[in-house]
């Protein structure tokens, strides 16, 4: 699941998971009782997809967000936006530490 997707997903009622990915650390996102990680694409019922996300790939996911927030009107929509974009640039920070 890219973060577009994640973005949609919260605009339509999921959640931030308060944990991260248990397998990439990454941002997880909870709809209808199932967790679903934007770093690393797990599902449910399953671990990591092989490839890993680049953070170019996040850096533009959260340009995409931005864009987003910066026309959204609603507040609870805006700060979960908000809540999005800090997740998703704290996992590329602890990427671009690790590489």
């Amino acid at each position: 699941m890219d973060n577009a997707e994640a973005a949609k997903m919260l605009l339509s009622g999921a959640t931030l998971a308060a944990q991260p990915c248990p397998y990439c650390g990454g941002v997880r996102v909870i709809k209808d009782g199932d967790a679903f990680c934007t770093g690393c694409d797990s599902g449910p019922s399953e671990g990591p997809k092989p490839s890993h996300v680049p953070t170019e790939s996040l850096d533009e996911q959260i340009q995409a967000l931005a864009g987003q927030l910066a026309s959204e009107g609603d507040a609870a929509k805006r700060a979960a936006l908000a809540s999005a974009i800090g997740e998703l640039a704290s996992k590329a920070e602890s990427l671009r530490k690790t590489s």
